[in-house]
């Protein structure tokens, strides 16, 4: 394994919203679908891989990361610290070690409270409560979450998978568990597309089956709901589609919120981290 780590230059911010969050995930994503763990904090990234990067294809992708950000925020300049880090691990047992650190960044920075909030980490999908995981799930999702979370900046006997709430669902909820699932924003859920319709599928699953309430909730007719949702199986059963299972799976967990749009820098964690005074 080899780890990767590219930082911003001193006093600057990778990303201070979700949408360039996601814009920069997006590009790793797509250059890097070998990786076997990721995590994106506000002013550096880690990216752990099975070869060394000779091709440079983390350059690319902070060039183009630069060349975005800096068109949306009608900026010009550097972004990044010229060169990426790479960390070559001693033995297993160590590579193991860097990617549960990788994937402890956030609690450690104190950004969150347990390693399956924060959305740009690949913990979600190792653990299988992640849309088009970026990576296989985790061979045993439970045992991996308990090691990664057992630590003392979340807890010392880690914290629990989430486990399907049947019980007082309200569409609110529904609505942070697919965009949480899907890394995306609640409006998004308002267009025609794969969140909208597991949105559907998820609500439905929970006995949420006012198909008028949940057409004018996504902006779709009767038809369209019944049209979705056709096949869901009954409340209890196994659900084959993995998205579909991730989002009924989370609903209620407060560790999966949607996203939303706006500057980062005064909310929750943010606003107590070393990160609020970046530009």
């Amino acid at each position: 394994m080899f780890q990767v780590v590219a930082r911003a230059l001193p006093g600057t911010l990778l990303f201070r919203s979700h949408a360039e969050a996601r814009a920069l995930w997006t590009l790793l994503v797509a250059r890097f679908p070998e990786a076997l763990s990721l995590c994106l904090m506000p002013n550096h990234l880690h990216v752990d891989l099975p070869h060394d990067d000779p091709a440079g294809g983390l350059s690319d992708v902070m060039g183009a990361y630069a060349r975005f950000r800096n068109h949306s925020r009608s900026q010009v300049g550097r972004v990044w610290e010229q060169r990426p880090e790479t960390r070559t691990p001693e033995d297993a047992d160590h590579a193991r070690r860097l990617q549960r650190y990788t994937l402890l960044n956030p609690t450690r920075a104190g950004l969150v409270a347990d390693p399956l909030a924060w959305p740009w980490s690949s913990h979600r999908d190792l653990v299988g409560l992640a849309d088009s995981p970026l990576l296989e799930r985790a061979p045993h999702a439970g045992r991996h979450h308990a090691w990664v979370s057992g630590d003392p900046s979340v807890h010392p006997a880690g914290t629990p998978l989430p486990r399907v709430l049947w019980h007082d669902v309200e569409w609110g909820m529904v609505i942070d568990a697919v965009c949480a699932v899907t890394r995306s924003f609640p409006h998004e859920l308002q267009r025609r597309g794969h969140a909208r319709t597991l949105a559907l599928k998820t609500a439905w699953a929970h006995d949420l089956r006012d198909a008028g309430a949940l057409a004018a909730a996504v902006g779709v007719e009767r038809r369209g709901v019944h049209a979705a949702v056709d096949g869901v199986p009954p409340r209890g059963a196994k659900f084959a589609d993995p998205a579909l299972a991730a989002c009924v799976t989370v609903v209620g967990d407060a560790r999966f919120s949607a996203l939303f749009l706006g500057d980062l820098r005064g909310v929750g964690g943010w606003a107590r981290s070393k990160y609020r005074h970046l530009r």
